[in-house]
């Protein structure tokens, strides 16, 4: 497994744990910045492995960081479709990931995220400051069992990064259809 080290796995990991891959389709997937020059060259991908249908191959990130960043916010919203619209019902607080890395609580709902990812991959999470290639996740395997079921229909996912001067050093949209 190719993975590299990333603030940016915790929360694309609990993404992938809401969805069940191995019964949905990803049709969209988008990445964007604000321009400001933070995230250099951003990434996002999702697919299915060639060789097991229930397994889901992810890699994300920017290619080069142009300044360390010691303050990472991340705020994930999901939305649901019912006729053409989507609707918002899942909404995470915007938290700051190098606080909460250092500092967080078992009894907190990401603990759980946290207790996985370190199982799995232990060399991925790590503290602040992160520079130059650090913000990006490539070749993150997870599996059927890595996920939880939810209901069939058409939701969009979208996980936002920032600091105190840069809004938006990263911002990845993806479209499910879970069926």
């Amino acid at each position: 497994m190719n993975v590299k080290c990333s603030a940016i796995v915790l929360p694309l990991f609990l993404v992938a744990t809401i969805f069940h891959f191995g019964y949905g389709l990803i049709t969209k997937v988008q990445c964007s910045t604000s321009g400001k020059g933070t995230c250099m060259e951003p990434y996002c991908s999702f697919s299915k492995s060639e060789k097991n249908s229930s397994v889901v191959v992810a890699s994300y990130g920017c290619k080069d960081i142009r300044k360390p960043l010691m303050k990472i916010n991340v705020h994930l919203k999901v939305y649901m479709k019912t006729s053409s619209q989507y609707y918002q019902i899942g909404y995470f607080p915007k938290f700051d990931y190098c606080q909460y890395i250092t500092t967080f609580d078992k009894e907190n709902f990401l603990y759980t995220g946290v207790k996985l990812l370190k199982k799995k991959m232990p060399e991925v999470v790590h503290e602040c400051p992160y520079q130059d290639n650090d913000l990006q996740v490539n070749n993150l395997t997870l599996t059927d069992s890595d996920f939880k079921h939810i209901p069939a229909g058409k939701y969009k996912v979208v996980c936002t990064f920032s600091d105190d001067v840069d809004n938006k050093i990263l911002k990845m949209t993806t479209h499910y259809h879970i069926t």
